[in-house]
C-alpha cells in the first residue's frame, strides 16, 4: 500500500489491538473478580479487582478532562485555535511529503490525492498547486496541468514554477514554437533564471536553429 494507506492501516490496527486488550482485560476480571482489602488509618475497604480498575479508569479520565480544562483556561480559545492550526500545518506538510514521494514513484493518483489533502489542511499554496499540476501532467491531463501552471506563472514569486511547467509541457507535446514564446515571456519576468539558457538551447535544438542553440549553450556555460 501507499504511504497514506499504510499509515491508516497502522492506526486502525493499533486501535483494534487496544480495543481487544481492553475487552480481554474486562473478560479476565469478570472471570477472576478476586477481592481487595485496603486499610488506611484504621479504615478497611473491601472491593473487587474489577471495581478498582473501573475507579482507576474514571480517575484517569477525570485527570485528562481537568488537564484540557486547565489548558483551555490558560490559553483560551485563541490558543487552542493556534495549536490546531499548527497541527494542521504539520499534517499538511506530511501530506505534501507523501505527495512528492508518490510523484517520484510515478503514482499520479496518489500524488493528486495527497495534493488535495494538503490543500484542505494548509490552504492553496504554491507547493500544493505545483504538486497538483505535476500529478495532473503525470496522469495525462495536460489541460488541467496547464491551467494551474498558468495561475502560477501570473504571480511573480511563483512565475518560475509556472513557466517551467508550461515550457516542459509544450516540449513534451512537441510544440517548440509555443515553448519558445514561453521562454521569452519568462525572460521578461525573471531574466536571471539559471536554467533559462538551457531552455533556449532545448527549444532552438527542437526547431533546428543550430546557431541560436550554440549561442544559448555558450551563454549557459559562461
Amino acid at each position: 500500500p501507499h504511504n497514506g494507506g499504510r499509515a491508516t492501516v497502522i492506526r486502525l490496527a493499533w486501535f483494534i489491538l487496544k480495543f481487544v486488550a481492553v475487552i480481554a482485560l474486562a473478560v479476565w476480571l469478570a472471570d477472576e473478580p478476586g477481592k481487595l482489602t485496603l486499610t488506611w488509618h484504621g479504615y478497611a475497604i473491601e472491593t473487587s479487582a474489577a471495581a478498582l480498575c473501573f475507579v482507576i479508569v474514571l480517575l484517569v479520565a477525570a485527570c485528562l478532562l481537568a488537564y484540557k480544562l486547565v489548558r483551555l483556561l490558560r490559553y483560551g480559545p485563541k490558543g487552542m485555535k493556534v495549536r490546531r492550526a499548527l497541527n494542521n500545518q504539520q499534517l499538511g506538510l506530511r501530506r505534501l511529503e507523501q505527495g512528492f514521494t508518490a510523484l517520484a514513484a510515478g503514482d499520479a493518483a496518489e500524488a493528486g490525492k495527497m495534493a488535495l489533502a494538503a490543500r484542505k489542511l494548509i490552504g492553496t499554496t504554491a507547493l500544493t498547486h505545483w504538486l497538483q499540476a505535476q500529478a495532473a501532467q503525470l496522469a495525462g491531463d495536460h489541460a488541467s496541468a496547464d491551467t494551474i501552471f498558468q495561475q502560477l506563472a501570473k504571480e511573480k514569486p511563483t512565475a518560475v514554477l509556472g513557466y517551467r511547467g508550461l515550457i516542459g509541457g509544450a516540449l513534451r507535446q512537441n510544440n517548440p514554437a509555443q515553448a519558445a514564446a514561453l521562454v521569452e515571456e519568462l525572460s521578461a519576468v525573471q531574466p536571471k533564471t539559471p536554467w533559462l539558457q538551457v531552455a533556449r538551447y532545448e527549444v532552438a535544438s527542437r526547431q533546428g536553429a543550430w546557431a541560436q542553440a550554440a549561442q544559448a549553450l555558450k551563454r549557459a556555460n559562461s
